[in-house]
């Protein structure tokens, strides 16, 4: 029986496109949001997703189509073909990869985490039973169990298939209106998964928070959770992008081989963790993903290239495509060698930050930008958290943030959510100097 996506490349190739990319996408996600510390929509649904990329004459074309019917495919191609055609020639073509390739292969995927729609709601029980016992009036949230097959075939003869599957919950905890936390909870295996904890923590961070103060604008010292120090992190590696680079859309562009962070920060995109949230064998070209190191000890290695990016630049693919726009699978930040419990002594003075969202630039070539810090913040001295604060906003340079990384502590945590959407595995950190700003009030 040939499959849709083969339908598709078949009539690509048949109505004029020189070379083809077809990608479909099923995805299974079962979810339950819950608010009030009860289950208020519970979802299970099947999307699939054909992404088409066509090319005539160094002109090309990239979309996306969801839940085609194969009644509508010989339009949606003529459409393709159409807009291939009227497209100006790309100064960024370059052929698709013919291979042929070696993958990796061995990858495991927890059948378990496909359809778990009861057990699902047992998990937010116990996230919403440790909130409370740890001081939280209520919790909201939402956990999610996805399961995607990826099936993608070229004009160049490709014929590639990946399966993965992730469950996590973002959980949040109100102690008062102003008294929040939130901590997640994500993994590729049922065993790694932990709602109670994630529950735990952020009731404890939301009972710490109870009667913030208003605080100076200022520069100090903050010492940051895993949440917020995924979230900058996860845009630094993002400004790694080939393309980003060369439109000079980036803070890192023209700065291969110098230092632009503390000796203290590595960051590497490695998609071939075994079982980490990010992990994937191909990427959107069909190239084999691979390990590449970013920031090495505060000096940029790399950028991440697709094939057109790197034909710019001279240099080969990292296996990070998207077609258009290389990004990375699975960022890590290598740790630290400080113990978590002793990162508030080794702040001494300062803002302890738990969370933050809308990270927004003023400026993406230089990196000033500013995000809202939420959920629970305290100030701190002699390092002990003296009370809780509100109202702060981060207002800074990304290339100043990660310069003045002082110490990371020698755990992390795999952070996953809306705000952190490449998945990236954060120990803490301190850091120095940072420009607070206020957010409201």
């Amino acid at each position: 029986m040939v499959e849709l996506h083969e339908k598709v490349l078949k009539m690509l190739m048949e109505k004029g496109a020189e070379e083809a990319i077809v990608i479909l996408r099923t995805h299974e996600r079962s979810s339950v949001r819950y608010a009030n510390n009860e289950p208020t929509i519970a979802l299970s649904e099947v999307i699939n997703t054909v992404t088409i990329y066509s090319s005539i004459r160094e002109r090309s074309f990239l979309g996306s189509f969801e839940n085609v019917s194969e009644d509508f495919i010989e339009k949606i191609v003529d459409d393709v073909i159409t807009m291939t055609k009227n497209s100006p020639p790309s100064p960024y073509y370059a052929p698709i990869p013919k291979g042929p390739f070696n993958y990796r292969t061995g990858k495991r995927v927890e059948g378990r985490i496909r359809r778990m729609d009861e057990q699902l709601i047992s998990y937010v029980s116990e996230a919403v039973k440790a909130s409370r016992e740890s001081g939280a009036e209520r919790s909201a949230g939402i956990i999610y169990a996805d399961h995607q097959e990826e099936r993608l075939v070229s004009s160049t003869g490709l014929d590639l298939q990946e399966e993965s599957s992730s469950i996590s919950l973002n959980h949040r905890a109100f102690a008062s209106s102003e008294a929040t936390g939130q901590w997640v909870s994500c993994s590729t295996t049922l065993r790694d998964f932990d709602p109670y904890d994630a529950g735990r923590r952020a009731g404890e961070i939301a009972r710490k928070s109870l009667n913030p103060r208003f605080i100076e604008e200022g520069v100090y010292d903050v010492y940051m959770g895993p949440l917020i120090f995924a979230n900058i992190m996860s845009e630094v590696a993002g400004f790694a992008s080939g393309f980003l680079v060369q439109i000079e859309m980036s803070f890192l562009s023209g700065k291969l081989g110098e230092k632009v962070g503390a000796d203290e920060l590595t960051i590497i995109d490695d998609p071939t963790m075994p079982q980490g949230l990010g992990e994937k064998i191909f990427d959107e070209e069909g190239i084999p993903t691979q390990r590449t190191v970013i920031i090495e000890n505060g000096v940029l290695k790399n950028y991440l290239h697709n094939s057109r990016t790197a034909r710019v630049a001279g240099t080969s693919s990292t296996g990070n495509a998207g077609i258009i726009y290389p990004h990375p699978w699975n960022i890590i930040i290598k740790p630290g060698n400080v113990k978590e419990e002793d990162m508030l002594q080794k702040l001494g003075k300062g803002l302890f930050l738990t969370n933050s969202w809308y990270q927004r630039y003023q400026n993406y070539k230089t990196g000033d930008f500013s995000t809202i810090v939420r959920d629970g913040a305290f100030y701190v001295e002699d390092g002990e958290i003296k009370y809780p604060v509100k109202g702060c906003r981060i207002s800074d340079n990304l290339q100043r943030i990660i310069s003045n990384i002082e110490l990371l502590s020698d755990r992390l945590y795999p952070i996953k959510w809306w705000e952190v959407e490449v998945p990236t595995y954060a120990p803490t950190a301190v850091i120095r100097n940072v420009k607070i700003t206020r957010a409201f009030g």
